[in-house]
């Protein structure tokens, strides 16, 4: 019984140090692609439901980087603080060892596994397909929006484009 509900205090700790974890270095790895994402938003006319359907687009290729790294970060803050306040002691000086400590541990990397697992095999080709895919279908239909009359367009690669005048009801050069 005592095992069970320090496993559970285990569990809860090594949680919350791992959505916290996942958080802070989900937003770290994704601040480039949001300055990119807003400048779209900003400069060629994307509404915000396009932006936000490539950023869950992008967010499998985060996610396997990040929850590895996370229940890394994790572990080492939980059970750093379980030895610095002394309660790996206690839970030793109570017959436990170091093994049925790290029950909560195991459990939580072989899930992380797995999860890791199912996003590199299903759910980053699956992200990275329909991103390309979206960029594709935006640029397609909405690539007269970023160009602007009077001016040297380089937005296009091997290509410059200059538009004397644009007709505003049909989109024509």
């Amino acid at each position: 019984m005592k095992t069970k509900i320090i496993n559970l205090y285990i569990f809860k700790e090594i949680l919350t140090f791992f959505f916290l974890g996942l958080s802070i270095f989900t937003f770290v790895l994704l601040i480039g692609n949001i300055l990119k994402l807003m400048e779209m938003i900003v400069s060629k006319g994307i509404g915000l439901s396009d932006v936000a359907r490539l950023f869950l687009y992008m967010l499998p290729y985060i996610l396997v980087f990040t929850i590895p790294m996370a229940l890394l970060l994790a572990l080492l803050l939980t059970f750093g603080k379980l030895s610095s306040e002394s309660e790996l002691i206690a839970f030793k000086a109570s017959g436990l060892s170091l093994y049925q400590l790290a029950v909560p541990a195991g459990v939580l990397a072989v899930v992380t596994l797995l999860l890791t697992a199912f996003l590199s095999l299903f759910a980053l080709p699956w992200g990275n397909i329909s991103f390309k895919r979206e960029l594709f279908h935006l640029v397609q239909t909405r690539a007269e929006a970023g160009i602007k009359e009077g001016v040297f367009n380089d937005d296009f690669a091997g290509l410059i484009l200059y538009i004397q005048h644009r007709s505003d009801e049909g989109g024509k050069l």
